[in-house]
């Protein structure tokens, strides 16, 4: 504010951030924040927060501008009595994570050896932005276990350098939520986007398709927000004969003679185009994309599968996993 204003004060807060991030450039140590101003400060995102900005912000915020060593230590302790508490345990982790130190961790990590769900929870997803593998287990629990927590638990995971983490969202793909399957995708994506198991590909150049080679019910998943993409989790997707579906106002998916299925497409003043193809779904999605058709073609095709009980997966759209959800507590 107007009263605080300072290039001294800039310079000291800027140094403070810089002491708990930094990255390297060419071998060298580069802080995250340039006092540019009396007023104003450029910082640069870190990238282990590169898909959760909003905690980023809230962490620099906690950071201390000065504090001698007794008085860190006094606060530690203090921190601790809070993480340990369910009433304050969020808002000291985060103190805790903007500290960063060795003497932080080792209370983060009496923290997740805490009964308390919600203590356990806060303490490892602290523990995950300083990348410590003991956070790993607490958090794949409470993305399996704590809807309330999945989206902040897949985020912490993901954000991690730690091959147990991805061992852990990897094993998610196969979990019975449907939620949780593709909540796991979507932080695998953002923690490997290039990785070869998450095979992706732009289906036409109209958008992206993955076929995941999981061991589990097969689930087929389509998105109206965000991104047009479309996820099958497994790779035998079948369609019961006989049907008859639309793809679109030009498509058509012919089932009802025989053993294959013929999808055409009609244009006026154009001959009939058309592709014959087996029961798999993965074929038939290819053949309606091979004829024109776009991803809500294609997402309508699947609506009307699933609600004439010819798509032998489940389908669901947008599963992805809910925020501001309350967490379930033992006591209740």
């Amino acid at each position: 504010d107007n009263e605080h204003q300072s290039i001294r004060l800039s310079q000291l807060t800027a140094k403070a951030v810089n002491a708990r991030f930094h990255s390297y450039l060419d071998g060298q140590r580069r802080g995250v924040a340039t006092p540019k101003t009396d007023e104003f400060i450029e910082l640069k995102l870190h990238p282990r927060y590169k898909d959760n900005v909003t905690r980023y912000m809230r962490v620099v915020r906690s950071i201390a501008l000065k504090e001698s060593e007794s008085g860190r230590q006094a606060r530690l302790l203090q921190l601790r009595g809070q993480l340990l508490d369910p009433v304050t345990t969020a808002t000291a982790a985060l103190r805790l994570e903007a500290i960063g130190s060795d003497a932080a961790s080792e209370i983060l990590l009496e923290g997740i050896a805490s009964d308390d769900a919600e203590v356990q929870f806060h303490a490892a997803e602290a523990l995950a932005y300083l990348d410590q593998t003991e956070a790993v287990a607490p958090l794949a629990k409470s993305a399996r276990e704590q809807p309330a927590y999945r989206v902040a638990a897949m985020a912490a995971l993901s954000a991690m350098d730690d091959g147990a983490a991805y061992d852990e969202l990897r094993q998610m793909l196969s979990a019975s939520n449907a939620r949780t399957r593709y909540g796991a995708f979507r932080a695998l994506w953002s923690m490997a986007a290039d990785d070869p198991a998450l095979e992706g590909e732009q289906l036409g150049g109209k958008f992206g398709y993955h076929v995941l080679d999981v061991d589990a019910q097969p689930l087929v998943h389509a998105t109206s927000s965000h991104r047009p993409e479309i996820v099958l989790f497994g790779r035998r997707h079948r369609l019961k004969l006989p049907l008859m579906l639309h793809a679109g106002p030009r498509v058509l998916v012919n089932g009802l003679n025989g053993a294959e299925i013929i999808v055409s497409r009609f244009s006026p003043g154009e001959p009939t185009q058309q592709r014959t193809v087996s029961e798999d779904l993965d074929e038939v999605i290819r053949a309606i994309v091979d004829l024109g058709g776009d991803y809500p073609d294609v997402v309508q095709f699947l609506q009307e599968a699933d609600e004439a009980g010819v798509l032998s997966s489940r389908f669901r759209v947008n599963a992805l996993p809910e925020t501001g959800l309350e967490p379930i507590r033992d006591d209740l």
